[in-house]
């Protein structure tokens, strides 16, 4: 089931995310908890030049540690560099779920 959470920001730490490699190393994992079959979902994006750009959405199955996520790609999957914006957004399965 996905999880709701208010207001979960965070950067992609040292060393980036790699595309298909399972793991998102982040500043913190702080404000989510993930337990068994629960998940959130990510964004991850940069901002140049005032022009926000999505770079990759991936979904986390569980909190590895305080600053790293398992997840899969939602859709096309891209590395991200370090320093971009992680922030938890809201799927259309998750509205459905409210429904």
């Amino acid at each position: 089931m996905e999880r709701y959470v208010n207001n979960f920001a965070t950067t992609v730490a040292i060393g980036g995310y790699t595309a298909s490699s399972g793991v998102l190393n982040v500043g913190s994992t702080t404000g989510i908890t993930l337990g068994s079959g629960d998940t959130v979902h990510l964004c991850i994006y940069t901002v140049t030049l005032g022009v926000i750009s999505v770079v990759v959405n991936l979904v986390a199955t569980a909190v590895n540690s305080g600053t790293q996520f398992a997840v899969t790609a939602e859709g096309a999957d891209a590395s991200a560099s370090a320093a971009d914006v992680v922030i938890c957004v809201m799927s259309a399965g998750a509205m459905d779920q409210i429904r």
